[in-house]
Parts: structure tokens; C-alpha cells; sequence
């Protein structure tokens, strides 16, 4: 009887997170930009009115892309508050660094490589705003060190409408209601 109970409560909780997803998809449709075309610099990014580059950024490659992503979980899986999140949820930590710098390269050179849903791992976890606060100031800082302050700073305003997100959506999954906090 309790497990049955239990697989009750997983499918009510499956049908709201497929709801809330299907529902941050469509607030996403609706504010969404035109897309741009994929650049014509084989992976680099030019002037695009999105991100709002002004000049050709030779170092938003691929490469750096990778090494952020490698330097900022190398630092949040020894950090105090993020650690025992991310330690706790990722087995295979080659394929999730893979799986995330797919997502930046998606994101920051329009390859299109990531077709995941990252909204749906998150929800589950037991996060909340200092979590997403945190995730912000390293990102940042390894950011920082890798590239310049133009091309850091478009990271971030993508970093910010991500912790915005995940933050509401986590929220109401438990029932709560969360505003943007990082994007405003």
C-alpha cells in the first residue's frame, strides 16, 4: 500500500514538472527573439544585437567554453555549500562536463549541439536561493578569468535568466512562488 501511495505521488509530481516545463516553454516561445543564423566564422561569435558584441571575440571558442566549464564544477564540487549538491546528483562527472559545455556552446556560439531539457534534473533537487546565488558569484569569477569583460558579461546575462528560471521553477514544483531575482 505505501509503495503504491508512493507511485502516486511521483506521477502527480512527473505531471507538474512536465506542466511547469511545458509552460516555461511557451513563456520562453513568446518572449523569444528572432533566432539568429549560426555565425559565419565557423563557431566564434561576431555582432550579434542579442549579446550586443560590438567587435569579432576570438576568445568565445570552443576551447574556453570547455575549460569554464571544467574550472567552474572543479571549484563548485569543493565548495561547502554547492558541493554536496552537485556530488550528490552527478555519477559521471566526464559525461555531465561534456553535456554542459554542449549547453554553453549552444548557447554563447549557436551550435545547436545541446537539445536537451535542462530544467527537469533540477527540480528534484533540493535547491534554493543560496544555492543559485553561489552558482552565480563562481560562474562569475571563473568567467572572469578566462574571458574578457564583454564576452563574460553575455555569459552572465544568460547565467542570470538561467538561475531566474530554475529558481521559479524549482519553487513551483514545491508549491511556492519565487520572482526573478538575478535577470531583473
Amino acid at each position: 500500500m505505501a509503495s503504491a501511495r508512493k507511485g502516486i505521488r511521483w506521477n502527480r509530481r512527473r505531471r507538474r514538472v512536465i506542466a511547469i516545463e511545458f509552460a516555461l516553454d511557451q513563456f520562453r516561445k513568446e518572449r523569444r527573439l528572432p533566432r539568429q543564423p549560426p555565425s559565419p566564422t565557423s563557431g566564434r561569435m561576431t555582432q550579434t544585437s542579442e549579446i550586443g558584441f560590438t567587435s569579432f571575440q576570438p576568445s568565445l571558442n570552443e576551447e574556453n567554453i570547455s575549460l569554464l566549464v571544467q574550472t567552474f564544477y572543479g571549484r563548485a564540487r569543493e565548495d561547502d555549500l554547492l558541493g554536496p549538491i552537485f556530488n550528490g546528483a552527478v555519477t559521471d562527472w566526464d559525461h555531465h562536463i561534456a553535456q554542459i559545455s554542449d549547453f554553453w556552446s549552444s548557447m554563447m556560439l549557436k551550435t545547436g549541439r545541446y537539445n536537451g531539457r535542462p530544467m527537469r534534473p533540477h527540480l528534484v533537487l533540493p535547491l534554493r536561493g543560496e544555492h543559485f546565488d553561489r552558482w552565480l558569484l563562481l560562474f562569475e569569477q571563473t568567467a572572469r578569468e578566462i574571458f574578457p569583460a564583454e564576452v563574460t558579461e553575455a555569459f552572465m546575462t544568460r547565467a542570470r535568466r538561467i538561475a531566474d528560471s530554475f529558481e521559479m521553477g524549482v519553487a513551483s514544483v514545491r508549491g511556492e512562488i519565487a520572482a526573478p531575482r538575478h535577470s531583473v
